[in-house]
């Protein structure tokens, strides 16, 4: 299943159609958005990285990026979604969102790299939300949620999500001991 295949993977290696349709169907609709003071930043997993402002109902709007969806000409391509690893966040699933708005210095389309990986403790209780029990929050997923801007219009987002959950994607915390396992007649 998905998680053999997930145990399988080494870093920098494009992820199987399996794990991308899983992640799809994990994170289909899904945004997350971050107040960054004067900006404000929105990433929806399928299609867009955006950076906006609004001032008294004037809205300023900057595409940072669009992708991977399927047959989306002006975006990046599904299939380019791969797996790496980070020596602080642990495993994760990188995608390049291009063709994002003209970027008024270079000229260019703005870009944005996802990562993608598995935060367990995203996940927010009703209460932790402030919300009455038995009101659901939909499309809302709780997670960690950074972006900055690495060279001029280009960008880099960490998005940590329990969606991002599977099992090779957990971070391993520690150092990993073998334990060699004895008869008790053999001591």
């Amino acid at each position: 299943g998905i998680n053999a295949e997930v145990a399988k993977l080494v870093a920098g290696q494009r992820l199987p159609a399996s794990i991308r349709e899983e992640l799809k169907k994990r994170l289909s609709d899904k945004c997350v958005t971050k107040n960054a003071g004067w900006w404000s930043y929105e990433l929806c997993w399928e299609k867009h990285v955006r950076q906006f402002h609004d001032d008294k109902g004037t809205l300023t709007n900057h595409y940072l990026g669009h992708g991977p969806k399927k047959h989306l000409s002006y975006g990046s391509k599904f299939e380019d979604v791969f797996y790496n690893m980070d020596s602080v966040r642990g495993p994760y699933i990188s995608a390049l969102f291009k063709n994002g708005s003209s970027c008024d210095v270079t000229g260019e389309p703005r870009t944005t790299e996802i990562r993608l990986y598995c935060d367990e403790g995203s996940a927010k209780s009703n209460a932790q939300l402030g919300l009455p029990e038995g009101l659901v929050a939909v499309n809302l997923v709780e997670t960690e949620f950074e972006i900055s801007e690495q060279q001029t219009c280009n960008y880099l987002a960490w998005w940590g999500t329990k969606e991002a959950c599977l099992t090779q994607m957990k971070k391993v915390e520690g150092p990993i001991f073998g334990i060699r396992c004895r008869n008790v007649d053999d001591l």
